[in-house]
């Protein structure tokens, strides 16, 4: 009894630092699910005391993890393949962990306090970065690597926007399921707009945009938003970006200029510039285009790349691959390293939980469901620039809010207790 106890709350903790373990990195946030999926199990064989339901979602995760096995022996290099797809089955133990972890708590809204303790640490560090061209550790000052993009503690990557998109909107609809706060709206609306406002400028435009359609999304589905609310919501951020863009000297529409600089207009007609993501999706859809059926197989992108860049390099074909871990567009990706076969698998996976997901909503109208889902559904969005989905930052910010979505309810949890 004292080790389940033991157990159980070294879960708990865990998953409060979850979001403080993707700041400090990958191998921290890889040992704490690592840890958290062996703490269930242990759970799982001394106590039992829970039993399935919602069995769709066993058949969803059982499909998709037999899938990507196939995968790794169809993919042309197996070690690549190998890791990373039955390395998946810690995000499918994490996804049982958070349900069973909210199944038996009492309040799982401490969880988001510990949230929004750290997303505030990072908001107040990131607009510090803002104002004075490094965070409080000095890093990001100018860095040409990067050029203008907001760092904060992530240090060398411009993920901060990535990263508040991932949590912004379950951290405020949180705000709006507390009945006994006067000022709920208050508070929803001061962190959902500070977010949102980092988020543009961190200079990350594709999640600037899925910022802008989920919370678009969760502002119409919200039962506790009404019109006004979102008219209020919409001149407030129209005038705070106009005045923090032009009230500074360093936050002149010139430092974000990048932002909109690959679209011009000439003689009355819309160009677009020459842009990095053109070649990328160009040479994605080369290495789709060559492996149609089954793709190059999962973390083979780069690999493939290298190999047919050297094989075309003294062709008038020279430019047609790029060299990078992937084409930074999500069913390019799938297409690439996926092919026909595996990409029409996971997209009708996600396509049928998804339509399960939104009867649940229907019903429901639960904020934080809304949010999770508004989230999962923007890393979807068509053509917009996106990282690899199966990256382990990507990944575990998929995955927590897909364990969220089904945990907070009862009758969604995989889980009901004997």
């Amino acid at each position: 009894m004292v080790q389940d106890k033991f157990s159980y709350n070294l879960i708990y903790y865990l998953l409060c630092f979850l979001p403080l373990s993707i700041i400090i990195g990958p191998t921290v946030s890889l040992i704490s699910i690592i840890l958290i999926s062996i703490l269930f199990l242990i759970i799982w064989i001394r106590k039992n005391d829970f039993v399935f339901q919602n069995n769709y979602l066993i058949n969803f995760f059982l499909i998709l993890f037999i899938y990507l096995i196939f995968n790794t022996f169809l993919g042309i290099e197996f070690e690549n393949s190998y890791s990373r797809n039955l390395g998946f089955i810690r995000f499918i133990l994490l996804f049982f962990a958070i349900n069973y972890l909210f199944i038996k708590l009492k309040n799982e809204n401490n969880i988001f306090k510990f949230w929004l303790i750290i997303l505030s640490i990072l908001i107040f560090d990131s607009y510090y970065e803002v104002v004075f061209g490094a965070n409080i550790f000095g890093w990001g000052d100018k860095d040409e690597a990067l050029g203008p993009r907001i760092i904060s503690f992530f240090k060398d990557e411009a993920i901060v926007g990535a990263y508040l998109a991932g949590f912004f909107l379950i951290i405020s609809s949180n705000f709006l399921n507390n009945k006994n706060s006067k000022y709920k709206k208050v508070y929803f609306l001061t962190f959902f707009l500070t977010s949102i406002l980092l988020i543009f400028l961190t200079g990350e435009r594709s999640n600037f945009l899925k910022a802008i359609f989920g919370a678009s999304i969760f502002l119409f589905l919200s039962k506790e938003i009404t019109k006004k609310n979102i008219l209020y919501i919409l001149i407030l951020f129209s005038l705070v970006i106009t005045v923090v863009l032009s009230s500074s000297s360093y936050l002149k529409l010139d430092r974000y200029s990048y932002l909109i600089n690959f679209i011009s207009i000439k003689d009355g007609q819309i160009e677009i510039k020459d842009n990095l993501y053109f070649y990328l999706y160009r040479s994605g859809y080369h290495v789709f285009s060559e492996n149609k059926i089954f793709g190059v197989g999962t973390k083979n992108y780069r690999k493939y790349s290298e190999k047919r860049s050297k094989e075309l390099r003294n062709t008038e074909d020279k430019n047609k691959f790029i060299i990078d871990t992937h084409p930074h567009q999500i069913y390019l990706e799938f297409l690439s390293e996926h092919g026909l076969f595996g990409t029409i698998i996971v997209l009708s996976l996600f396509i049928f939980v998804f339509f399960k997901m939104l009867k649940i909503i229907i019903l429901n109208r639960n904020n934080i469901q809304i949010a999770c889902f508004c989230y999962l559904v923007s890393i979807f969005l068509p053509l917009i620039p996106s990282g690899s989905f199966f990256t382990d930052f990507n990944s575990t910010l998929f995955l927590i809010k897909f364990s969220i979505f089904f945990a907070v309810s009862k009758e969604s949890n995989i889980f009901k207790l004997k």
